[in-house]
């Protein structure tokens, strides 16, 4: 990308890269680089080693780099880009809701830009989604389910909360809904796998079984649903 095409004052990208590579190498410190039009492009390094006050990236172009200061809560006006590489070793969701408040409000959606890797792209996509897969799309792999089309049917999707989702991972049913159950005990497991449209034993069938009994299910459930809104007609 050439920043001058869009914002003449500013200097090269390729000027940029190698002033932020030399913060980074140690051979220069919180800094500030000069423009064609005298404005400052401050390089700021926000650390347990290096305080930076809010008045000293509230205005005009900063390029701020750190990591743990900077995953938690510090919101910068007006970001624009972000290169975020950084996630926890258990992660859960109130730590990357925490991390997105860097994100902030005051936004221009025709500049903003986020670059993340496709591992932390899934963890946010998730969290967002919540969605579960019943059987998991690794495990059904592993027992022969190669296509996307049968592991992603919606009969095999349910919603949870993300510590959870991570929690059964790739795991067989008959491997993680014993624990579940035991935690929620018999009858309020019940009531769930009810609400749910998930079929009592489901961990003991087969697939084409389990989609085929909850396809059903399912369909009971919304066929309910909508007797009870022609009640309010």
């Amino acid at each position: 990308m050439d920043i001058p095409l869009t914002f003449p004052k500013h200097p090269s990208i390729n000027a940029v890269i190698v002033h932020v590579w030399c913060v980074f190498s140690g051979k220069l410190s919180n800094t500030q680089y000069q423009t064609k039009n005298s404005e400052l492009i401050k390089i700021l390094v926000m650390n347990a080693d290096t305080s930076i006050s809010e008045n000293e990236y509230g205005t005009g172009s900063n390029i701020v780099i750190g990591g743990n200061v900077l995953g938690r809560g510090v919101t910068f006006p007006k970001l624009q880009t972000l290169y975020y590489t950084r996630t926890a070793k258990k992660p859960q969701a109130d730590t990357m809701w925490q991390h997105s408040r860097m994100f902030g409000y005051d936004r221009d959606p025709g500049l903003m830009e986020v670059y993340l890797t496709q591992s932390l792209y899934k963890i946010f996509s998730d969290i967002n989604a919540g969605k579960h897969h019943i059987f998991p799309k690794n495990y059904l792999t592993q027992i022969g389910y190669d296509s996307d089309r049968d592991r992603n049917q919606i009969a095999n999707f349910t919603y949870l909360d993300y510590a959870t989702n991570i929690t059964i991972s790739d795991k067989a049913p008959s491997d993680y809904v014993a624990d579940f159950r035991a935690k929620l005990g018999e009858n309020e497991y019940q009531i769930t796998c009810e609400n749910h449209a998930l079929p009592l034993n489901f961990e003991e069938l087969k697939y084409e079984d389990f989609l085929e009994q909850r396809r059903t299910l399912m369909a009971k459930i919304v066929k309910k649903a909508f007797k009870e809104l022609c009640k309010e007609l």
